[in-house]
C-alpha cells in the first residue's frame, strides 16, 4: 500500500475506534464532572443513568467532535509513518526491515 492508501486506511480505522472511545471518554467525562461536585458514583451507575436520560445514543453524544479529532489525527499519524518508512527504506530493502 502506498502512504496515502495507509493515511487513508487509518482514517477508516478511526472511525470504528471512535466507537469505542466516545462511550468510555463520555462515562470517564461524567465520572470526573460528578466527583468535582462531590457525588460518589461508579461508571454502572453513570451507564445506567446515561441509558435512562437518552437510551442507546445517548452514549455517543460528542461522536461528532469525537470524529473530528480522530480521522485527521489517525490520517496524519499514519501518514507520517507510512511516508518515513517508505522515504527511510534503501533501494533493494523492504520497509519491514529499517
Amino acid at each position: 500500500m502506498t502512504p496515502l492508501e495507509n493515511a487513508s486506511a487509518g482514517s477508516l480505522a478511526a472511525i470504528f475506534a471512535a466507537c469505542v472511545l466516545c462511550p468510555t471518554e463520555l462515562v470517564k467525562c461524567r465520572l470526573q464532572a460528578a466527583r468535582e461536585v462531590g457525588i460518589r458514583c461508579t461508571p454502572t451507575s453513570v451507564c445506567r443513568d446515561m441509558w435512562k436520560e437518552r437510551g442507546f445514543r445517548g452514549f455517543f453524544i460528542g461522536m461528532t467532535p469525537t470524529l473530528a479529532r480522530e480521522v485527521p489525527g489517525y490520517f496524519c499519524f499514519f501518514g507520517a509513518y507510512e511516508t518515513s518508512r517508505y522515504l527511510l527504506t534503501k533501494e533493494g530493502q523492504s520497509k519491514d526491515e529499517i
